[in-house]
């Protein structure tokens, strides 16, 4: 028995599965990927309700929480975007999406300032997607940080990806972490196995909060992946070789919210009498063989109700 999943990073409205099998040609860089996904997406014989359901929250009501990005997927300012963005925050969008300023928008500080203002205005988070590498993505998560603490936003900024904080070394990583824990700001990764990504554990033991997620499941960018958020935490503990029992129990922090059955000494910490009724059944003698192994799901409970289940006594009673 194990705390519900959450998947902390995830574009449905750009998901090719459900549609046909295709490849994805190599491009020279984002902007030739955006272009191509331009192109695909509306060619599409199956419908983005389809692939994505974007009546989700409708359809699976009671069976699932969510939290919406109004993501600027070509750039902030590039597509001058910044009127739907607050108009998406006031029709209930939780976050202010942002991608790359540097790269995309070209300014960085003209870019991260159009996120913070509608996000203060509309009582919102902001999750910033940077890819940008080395240097120019470490002086970014600066910015958005003074950003962040000028703005009062602490604890509602989230960076996806950060690769800047793999291509630095660990002392100055170090300094990062702590500039990140201060600022409250959460780091996101889709655990890439073609580069460097952030020093995980060095965040958690510097007290930020971390999370991972699939990101691109099956789509324009990647042909790989299913959106199986507990594969994903699997192959983080493998990169990371983490092989021992406690290290691969506690790897499930990062796609439960920071729950986990046991804590780092061993002792049970979850569940205890008041926490609320989301778990996953899986087939595993324990969480540290259900992250190892990929266990099966065998029932998933959503605050005490039943929304999936292999087991038919489970689902008749």
């Amino acid at each position: 028995m194990l705390p519900s999943f959450i998947e902390k990073h995830c574009h449905l409205d750009k998901t090719l599965l459900g549609d046909r099998w295709r490849s994805v040609p190599s491009v020279n860089n984002i902007f030739e990927r955006l272009e191509s996904e331009k192109e695909v997406v509306p060619s599409l014989e199956t419908t983005t309700k389809e692939l994505a359901d974007q009546q989700a929250l409708q359809t699976f009501e009671g069976r699932l929480s969510y939290e919406i990005v109004a993501f600027p997927q070509h750039g902030l300012l590039q597509t001058k975007t910044k009127d739907l963005v607050k108009e998406a925050l006031d029709r209930g969008a939780d976050f202010v999406g942002g991608v790359d300023p540097a790269t995309m928008d070209g300014d960085i500080e003209a870019s991260l300032n159009s996120m913070v203002e509608p996000a203060v205005e509309g009582n919102a988070g902001i999750d910033l997607h940077l890819h940008d590498p080395y240097h120019l993505g470490i002086f970014t998560m600066k910015r958005l940080a003074q950003f962040t603490n000028e703005a009062g936003l602490q604890g509602q900024v989230a960076i996806s990806h950060a690769l800047g904080l793999g291509d630095i070394s660990a002392s100055q990583a170090e300094e990062m972490a702590e500039l990140l824990a201060e600022a409250g700001i959460t780091i996101i990764s889709s655990v890439p196995i073609d580069r460097k990504f952030p020093p995980i554990n060095l965040l958690r033991e510097k007290g930020v909060a971390v999370a991972i997620g699939c990101d691109n499941i099956f789509d324009v960018w990647s042909p790989f992946g299913n959106g199986d958020v507990l594969a994903r935490a699997s192959r983080l503990a493998e990169i990371s070789g983490w092989t021992d029992e406690q290290s691969l129990a506690q790897t499930l922090s990062f796609i439960t919210n920071g729950k986990t059955p046991l804590n780092s000494k061993g002792t049970q910490v979850w569940p205890k009498p008041g926490d609320e009724a989301s778990i996953v059944f899986v087939e595993a003698s324990c969480s540290a063989e259900a992250v190892a192994r990929r266990s099966s799901r065998v029932a998933t409970i959503y605050k005490g109700n039943i929304v999936s289940s292999s087991l038919e006594d489970i689902r008749n009673n």
